[in-house]
């Protein structure tokens, strides 16, 4: 639907707000609100504000340098599940076309407006920078890490945090679902990785499953359902500001179904 004048105005002062108090580039901004970049810079120009010539901002390299946020714990996690590091020291994050905003939101936590590649398919960002490379080596996120990945140590993600690093992992390589009307959740992983995963739950020892789409002798996946299920969302969804809202509404529909509930379900706090 196309806007009106009025709504455009209104649109184009919320972008110039959000652009001031930011600090985001004109292209994120043209993304994020879905208008022209180029109706988007002489607008602002009109306004005063004073347009970066080089269209693009300094990534904050120094962003892994220590896990000490719900944010930088999340992403990490996110990465060890779907990101892919490289020698030459270039980081890439490649997800499905319907999960677009989540790659918008990778691009403002570096504080960068990387270029996203979109095909029918998948969208896709890739930069290089050598300390964050150096920074996801040193906390566990390697190079060719499918078959070796291992759960990081408490001096790589503070206990207090790993629940937002294992939100940020199930995103990124697990699977919310329904099935026969209950509640499924499959996580695939390498064997260190997942055993103390169900460590950390302090669940009794699971069954790890080969992943049988993966010829790869350390590649397996777990699986929860029912009331498990839930327990196990329940810990790691529970006052989170950050989350794939894809798979978070999943389990909102779900529990709208069963429990005729709201978003403001009896263990969200919001």
């Amino acid at each position: 639907m196309r806007r009106t004048k009025e709504q455009l105005i209104q649109d184009l002062n919320t972008a110039l707000d959000f652009y001031k108090d930011n600090n985001v580039t004109v292209k994120s901004c043209s993304i994020k609100f879905n208008i022209d970049r180029h109706i988007l810079s002489n607008y602002f120009k009109s306004k005063g504000i004073k347009i970066n010539p080089n269209g693009k901002q300094n990534i904050n390299s120094n962003i892994f340098n220590t896990i000490d946020t719900e944010e930088k714990a999340y992403w990490l996690g996110f990465l060890y599940a779907d990101g892919n590091v490289l020698d030459n020291n270039t980081i890439s994050l490649e997800l499905s076309t319907v999960d677009k905003e989540h790659l918008i939101k990778f691009n403002y936590f570096l504080n960068k407006s990387l270029d996203i590649r979109e095909d029918k398919n998948r969208v896709r960002c890739i930069f290089k920078d050598t300390t964050i490379k150096n920074s996801l080596v040193n906390l566990g996120c390697i190079p060719r890490k499918s078959l070796v990945l291992r759960f990081p140590k408490d001096k790589q993600v503070p206990k207090r945090l790993k629940r937002h690093f294992i939100r940020g992992y199930i995103d990124g390589d697990g699977s919310i679902y329904k099935s026969n009307n209950n509640i499924h959740i499959s996580i695939l992983g390498t064997e260190h990785f997942l055993e103390n995963l169900v460590k950390y739950f302090k669940l009794k020892k699971r069954t790890l499953y080969k992943n049988n789409k993966n010829n790869n002798s350390n590649c397996y996946f777990i699986q929860f359902s029912g009331k498990l299920a839930t327990e196990v969302i329940k810990l790691f969804y529970t006052d989170c500001t950050i989350k794939l809202d894809r798979k978070y509404n999943k389990f909102i529909e779900y529990e709208k179904q069963k429990w005729n509930t709201t978003r403001n379900s009896w263990f969200f706090k919001y």
